[in-house]
């Protein structure tokens, strides 16, 4: 015979594990649920990026390109005439130096410029000696351009004046492009300096 009176004490067991699945269910369902979720909005960005790389490629491609490779070309341009215009010599302030600063009784007859020492080779001719010594004095008194003077040969000549070849070794500051100003040019009154 069968007793039905027999109370069934597995029931609180399985009520405990049926919680523990549900709940555990709740929590992969919620899981797979979040990684979808966050799997679209990743997508979403995804595709956002690739727009405005797009969108960036397009513009680099078409006039921004064009407009970098003029600029690029300007600028090279301005470079190399920089460059040009560094190591341009004028060599006019030379001649503006030398008459300014040559007595009215000196000649000179032959002009010859070393530009890469700045150095210069004068020959001429003086009236007389005190002349040729005056010139040599006014142009070692200019300490502005002048480093070095020498006088390489001086003789006279059958007619009396002297004929001479100097050396001046110039400041390289002469040759640059600037405004070459002297107060007043060099004379002889009364033959004095």
């Amino acid at each position: 015979m069968v007793n039905f009176n027999h109370s069934y004490n597995g029931d609180k067991k399985y009520i405990t594990v049926d919680y523990a699945f549900y709940i555990s269910s709740i929590l992969l369902a919620a899981v797979v649920f979040g990684y979808f979720i966050f799997n679209f909005e990743v997508q979403l960005k995804n595709q956002k990026i690739e727009t405005i790389n797009s969108k960036s490629l397009n513009l680099s491609a078409g006039e921004g390109q064009t407009l970098n490779k003029k600029l690029l070309a300007y600028k090279n341009k301005i470079d190399d005439f920089a460059v040009i215009l560094e190591n341009h010599k004028i060599t006019s302030n030379v001649l503006d130096f030398m008459e300014k600063n040559t007595l009215s009784n000196i000649w000179f007859s032959s002009f010859n410029m070393k530009g890469e020492v700045y150095e210069i080779n004068l020959s001429g001719e003086s009236a007389n000696m005190e002349a040729l010594s005056q010139q040599v004095k006014v142009f070692e008194e200019n300490l502005d351009y002048v480093k070095d003077i020498s006088v390489l040969d001086s003789q006279s000549n059958s007619s009396g004046k002297i004929n001479f070849t100097i050396s001046l070794s110039l400041d390289p500051e002469i040759f640059n492009y600037t405004e070459f100003f002297l107060e007043e040019p060099v004379s002889v009154h009364e033959g004095k300096l």
